[in-house]
């Protein structure tokens, strides 16, 4: 099911001047034309609604899509039966539990300059909801150089309860390629890193390799963290990427997927309703990984 933005019925289309009404009635109608329009000058609000798995993923990749936002995403390792379900589309499968989640925020209909959009107040928001439902994981989010980053910091693990997880992107890795290298070429070092100083199996996903193959970089020697690394390739690319490092239970692999950061357009609004419960849920739905 892809996200849904919702946005109340504009007053402008309830109240229109139809060609067939009688002409008395037009300085009425054109009154409460007017008013309408005065009171939908107010800030109204938006809802970005996800259903998926991993709904923080969802949410990352929908700020981004929508928005142009460079919102970044890491799994934990999922292990416990109350954050697994079998896959619906995968037989046999184990996929994280989670279901739907949904934000609102402002929107001024009338500015001109579109959503009164804070990236970090909308994911913060996201992650509140998230534990407040008790979906798989705890996270926060960290934000450098116009990138956010969605991190995991506690996982279930049967009778222990919530456990305090060290992300495998937080190990710190010292680059040896002679710079500049490839783009493609530094991630695979990064990586390599990452897994050595983790002890975690890290393998690449998809990701836009021509790009990444045909692009120059210049990174730091020193040792920074596998994520400050994968920042600076971002910077040096002439679009940005963002990642999603997914957990596979089965396979006990971490799996690193990149994705090109996209412009940005307006959002698509509909006149439904926001759902009630602040979440639109299609118990049909299945994200996948």
């Amino acid at each position: 099911m892809q996200p849904r933005f919702d946005q109340p019925v504009d007053a402008r289309q309830r109240l229109s001047v139809s060609a067939r009404s009688p002409a008395f009635l037009a300085p009425v109608i054109a009154g409460l034309a007017a008013s309408a329009l005065s009171a939908a000058t107010l800030p109204t609000s938006l809802v970005i609604a996800v259903e998926d798995p991993r709904p923080l993923a969802a949410a990352a990749k929908e700020l981004g899509v929508r928005f142009g936002v460079p919102v970044s995403y890491e799994d934990p390792p999922y292990s416990d039966p109350l954050d697994l379900v079998y896959s619906k589309e995968a037989e046999g499968v184990l996929i994280p539990a989670g279901t739907g989640l949904a934000v609102e925020y402002g929107y001024d209909p009338d500015s001109g300059t579109g959503p009164l959009l804070d990236p970090l107040a909308i994911l913060q928001a996201f992650i509140q909801q998230h534990e407040a439902k008790d979906q798989p994981g705890r996270f926060r989010v960290e934000e450098g150089d116009g990138m956010y980053f969605i991190i995991p910091e506690w996982v279930r693990q049967g009778k222990e309860g919530l456990v305090a997880v060290t992300p495998v992107l937080d190990a710190v890795v010292g680059l040896s390629l002679a710079q500049p290298a490839s783009a493609l070429d530094c991630i695979h070092e990064i990586v390599q890193g990452a897994g050595f100083a983790s002890g975690a199996q890290i393998e690449l996903g998809m990701m836009p390799f021509n790009l990444l193959a045909q692009t120059p970089v210049t990174l730091e020697a020193g040792a920074l963290t596998a994520r400050e690394h994968l920042a600076a390739v971002s910077a040096a690319l002439p679009r940005p990427v963002t990642w999603r490092l997914l957990y596979s239970y089965d396979r006990q692999t971490y799996y690193l997927n990149l994705a090109l950061v996209p412009g940005g357009a307006a959002p698509v609004l509909s006149v439904q309703p926001p759902p009630q419960d602040g979440v639109s849920i299609d118990p049909t739905a299945d994200g996948g990984g």
